[in-house]
């Protein structure tokens, strides 16, 4: 479809930069020219830039690769030797709310 548009806008430049010489009428040989004769550098700058357009390689877009973190071990607690682990209800950090909760924590006694 792309290809097809640019033949189509290509066909149509060209045909338009042909015309701009030629007045018509039985006179063939008097053409009317107005400017410098540069008549024809727009319609083929333009011409240029839709097949520079449609031929270009498109940029396939890199996909997001999301990855899941690892399993996070919780921490390991030990204790010295001689003393024993016990858990004591605490104050430990905040909550979503931005309150304090209790939870229990490991002591070594």
């Amino acid at each position: 479809m792309k290809r097809t548009l640019t033949v189509i806008a290509l066909g149509l430049a060209l045909a338009t930069s042909a015309q701009a010489g030629y007045r018509g009428g039985y006179n063939h040989h008097h053409h009317v020219r107005s400017g410098s004769g540069w008549g024809w550098v727009v319609p083929a700058v333009i011409g240029g830039l839709v097949v520079y357009g449609a031929t270009r390689p498109a940029q396939a877009e890199q996909p997001v690769i999301v990855q899941p973190l690892p399993p996070q071990a919780p921490p390991v607690y030990q204790c010295p030797p001689g003393t024993m682990m016990f858990y004591e209800k605490r104050l430990v950090g905040p909550d979503y709310n931005g309150r304090y909760v209790e939870g229990l924590v490991p002591v070594c006694r």
